[in-house]
């Protein structure tokens, strides 16, 4: 069973029951999640975590705060009253998102930008797999640096 991942945006999200703040300290992190499976300069990746299959990240600023999630499988997340999960037709879930009022924009193929969720969800083709799935989920602070001038 996948753990459940909900997503507010310009706040943060909440995960097996903690919630985590964008800019929040590292060391807080830490704390409520544990210790990550690698750690490298500015990303913390956890694989199975809480004894379930999932990959994810969480990446901070040069100051140690929360500023990125990214979700690579076995999380279930929820967002503006919509479940996400993986694996799902990634067209129909856009189809959804664009009937609540979300807007796509096409980053590059199978790479859709949601700015004012401040998210990105990409198909399991555009990720080196094959299909429409949803195969990865991302999540930030801010998103100044994918949106195009």
């Amino acid at each position: 069973m996948s753990l459940i991942l909900s997503y507010t945006p310009n706040q943060g999200f909440t995960l097996n029951r903690n919630e985590f703040q964008w800019g929040e300290d590292r060391t807080h992190v830490h704390q409520k999640l544990g210790s990550p499976s690698e750690k490298d300069n500015l990303r913390d990746i956890y694989e199975d975590y809480n004894g379930s299959e999932n990959y994810f990240f969480l990446t901070y600023n040069p100051e140690g705060q929360l500023k990125e999630l990214e979700v690579h499988e076995g999380l279930s997340v929820q967002t503006n009253g919509f479940e996400l999960e993986f694996g799902n037709d990634l067209p129909e879930i856009i189809k959804h998102l664009s009937r609540l009022g979300f807007r796509p924009q096409e980053m590059e193929p199978g790479h859709y930008l949601f700015a004012e969720l401040k998210m990105v969800l990409s198909t399991d083709e555009s990720m080196g797999g094959e299909g429409n799935g949803l195969s990865y989920f991302y999540a930030a602070q801010t998103i100044t640096h994918l949106i195009e001038e």
